[in-house]
């Protein structure tokens, strides 16, 4: 059902700092019961308090689901370790670590598939295959990274990058060479008339202090702030009352005062077809809906440097 939701926009989150340790423990205490019944020694390293920024409950069930898979593809009497250390800038890296068979680099990159079970549908592990693929749909609605490391017969890490609502270790002041760099900031027009979809965009936005949004619920409202504000870049719903994103992107690339600016399609369309007629019309990207943040700051950083468009 979440994955439906998901593919058809429809999944509401709530997105706020929350602590991350009493979620932990809330996954853990899910899933005690069969690690004690397998004989698995769990070790949790994290921080008794950790602000960050995400969806609790949908936290929650990433967590279930990776400690789940770390018990289900263990060894008897193995075991699972949980640990949190900075990562880049304002980030987090949970990682959860198990003693199982590991993966191998031909089977990694279908981990994350829908329904692929990499041949565990032969044996007595039981499970559907939508775990990880709805876990990682999940982190990348919340502004969020999920991959893996592993090596066969060594065991598996599953990490996660989180938002920080609150450092780990407060970041040292910036030099007076890099302070200017650091401080630049870059204009985001997002243009949707979704009320939820646009609470969520702000949500991630909101922890990257040198990103600025600026929002508006339909194309004319769109236009008036992308002459006046004039956008480094602009996020573009297709799907908009009265004057769809193909009749906006027509109006900005022919005026003189915006025709620059790169212009980036969001859409539940996201068929080749569909990706093929928004590049063909002059979109610099085709994104599909739910949005993944971290598509979204690959796709405008892409898009800035092919436009040569600088922060202002």
């Amino acid at each position: 059902l979440d994955l439906s939701r998901i593919e058809a926009g429809k999944l509401v989150l709530d997105i706020k700092p929350v602590d991350f340790a009493p979620v932990l423990q809330q996954a853990i205490q899910f899933v005690q019961a069969s690690i004690d019944r397998h004989g698995i020694t769990l070790t949790n390293h994290c921080p008794s308090s950790l602000p960050i920024v995400a969806d609790a409950t949908r936290m929650r069930q990433i967590l279930v689901n990776l400690l789940s898979n770390a018990v289900k593809y263990n060894r008897e009497g193995g075991s699972i370790t949980i640990d949190c250390e900075p990562a880049a800038a304002g980030l987090v890296r949970i990682r959860v670590t198990d003693t199982g068979v590991g993966i191998t680099a031909e089977n990694m990159a279908a981990v994350f598939t829908p329904f692929e079970r990499l041949g565990a549908e032969k044996t007595a592990v039981e499970g559907t295959g939508i775990g990880l693929a709805l876990s990682r749909q999940l982190a990348g609605l919340m502004g969020m990274q999920l991959d893996l490391t592993s090596r066969p017969g060594a065991g598996t890490t599953f990490w996660l990058e989180a938002p920080l609502a609150g450092d780990l270790d407060p970041p040292a002041p910036p030099s007076p060479a890099t302070s200017a760099a650091t401080t630049a900031v870059i204009t985001i027009l997002y243009v949707e008339d979704n009320a939820a979809n646009l609470r969520v965009m702000e949500a991630l936005f909101r922890r990257r202090p040198n990103l600025r949004l600026l929002s508006a619920t339909n194309g004319e409202l769109a236009l008036d702030i992308a002459r006046q504000q004039q956008p480094d870049a602009i996020l573009l719903d297709i799907h908009l009352p009265e004057m769809d994103g193909y009749a906006v992107l027509a109006r900005l690339k022919s005026d003189a005062a915006t025709h620059r600016i790169p212009v980036l399609a969001l859409s539940a369309d996201a068929l080749v077809a569909d990706r093929e007629r928004g590049l063909r019309a002059g979109f610099d990207d085709y994104l599909g809906k739910p949005v993944v943040f971290a598509d979204v700051l690959s796709a405008l950083r892409k898009a800035l440097l092919a436009r040569g468009v600088g922060p202002r």
